[in-house]
């Protein structure tokens, strides 16, 4: 009789804290409808600029690609940093400090993407970075 009252027990707490978090979530969700976030990957623009590309907004008048995107309501940028790329001037320390400011200075908040890479990922190809694999064995 004993099990069963604390299989009981057990079954109705459950029931409880599911509950209560379903209420926090609840007023989270509330408490956030305020701010919605419309993101762009603004990694690559840096670079785009240096090539010679011309960014223009929805009237063709060239504008800073910062500013066409914050007037668009984008108020988030993810930008991409690699470890130590030895292949491209782009996505560095230097070059990310560079777009972040450029989106700081419109308003936007930034996401900072850690790839923690030399070069590209994916699931198939996750290679670490140079300056990391003397360290892989150390104890």
């Amino acid at each position: 009789m004993n099990f069963l009252r604390l299989i009981f027990l057990v079954i109705i707490g459950g029931f409880l804290s599911c509950s209560q978090k379903n209420e926090v979530v609840k007023s989270l969700e509330v408490n956030n409808l305020s701010t919605f976030y419309y993101g762009a990957d603004l990694s690559y623009v840096n670079e785009m600029i240096d090539c010679g590309a011309v960014y223009k907004d929805a009237n063709s008048t060239t504008k800073d690609p910062y500013k066409i995107f914050k007037e668009a309501g984008t108020n988030l940028v993810r930008v991409r940093l690699w470890h130590n790329p030895t292949w491209t001037s782009y996505s560095n320390y230097e070059d990310v400090k560079k777009t972040i400011q450029k989106a700081k200075n419109e308003g936007m908040k930034v996401l900072l993407d850690f790839h923690y890479s030399d070069t590209w990922t994916d699931p198939s190809k996750q290679k670490i970075p140079s300056a990391w694999e003397s360290k892989i064995y150390d104890k």
